[in-house]
């Protein structure tokens, strides 16, 4: 890969994935110290090549990746093909600058920060929902989430601080 790395997962099998600047993802061959670049175009072209901000794992060993105004990738390990998720206010993702992809290991589903508020996907179904909220939150740029006890979520943000909200209260 090149030097401009933006971002580290490592995967339920050990794999260490490096998100790049450009747009690119590679595994980590930790026998030998090298890299083999993750065909995520395959299935779908990318319109451009754009950051990789952050990458997770879903319960099936599908990777998840987001871009820096590309919308998610969900890259499926087993058929080695890719599907874009992007923008569409009707299936919940509000934003295709993804600053985070948390998984909630209460539930399954993965919290997505956004530069304009929070999503929550479903891998089972592949829907997206807006966490909508009585604050500004819906309109924020989300960095960060933690999911420390099953009935409290933790929000962090760009420039407006920490959120703490309980489920179902």
């Amino acid at each position: 890969p090149d030097n401009y790395i933006s971002c580290l997962f490592e995967d339920s099998k050990g794999n260490l994935l490096v998100g790049l600047f450009s747009g690119e993802v590679c595994i980590l061959n930790k026998n030998n110290s090298t890299f083999k670049k993750l065909n995520i175009n395959q299935g779908e072209e990318l319109e451009t090549a754009n950051p990789v901000t952050c990458i997770n794992e879903d319960g099936k060993g599908n990777y998840l990746v987001g871009f820096d105004g590309g919308g998610i990738l969900k890259y499926d390990t087993s058929k080695h093909r890719g599907k874009i998720f992007k923008t569409n206010v009707s299936k919940g993702l509000s934003s295709n600058l993804i600053r985070c992809i948390i998984k909630d290991i209460y539930t399954g589903k993965f919290w997505i920060g956004t530069s304009f508020g929070l999503c929550e996907y479903n891998p089972a179904k592949e829907t997206f929902e807006r966490f909508i909220t009585t604050s500004k939150l819906d309109s924020q740029s989300i960095t960060t989430v933690l999911t420390p006890e099953p009935d409290k979520i933790f929000i962090g943000t760009y420039g407006q601080g920490l959120y703490q909200f309980v489920r179902g209260g």
